[in-house]
């Protein structure tokens, strides 16, 4: 299963996006996106909002999960 959350914060951090700027671009608040970053599975309804803020598509937005993440 694809990890949405650690797609999210990888997304994130190569994009250098924080979390208060997606809040806004998303229409959101920095607590959901809090929220989201923890969530393993979204509704494919979130992500499409998420990717939207992000100008990612989904596909290469749950590309990040094949990215290692340093210990």
């Amino acid at each position: 299963m694809i990890d949405t959350g650690k797609c999210l914060k990888l997304a994130q951090v190569n994009l250098g996006i924080s979390s208060v700027e997606l809040a806004k671009r998303a229409d959101s608040t920095p607590q959901q996106v809090v929220r989201w970053r923890a969530q393993a599975n979204m509704k494919i309804h979130t992500i499409d909002k998420i990717c939207r803020a992000m100008d990612l598509s989904i596909y290469d937005f749950l590309l990040y999960q094949k990215i290692e993440t340093p210990n």
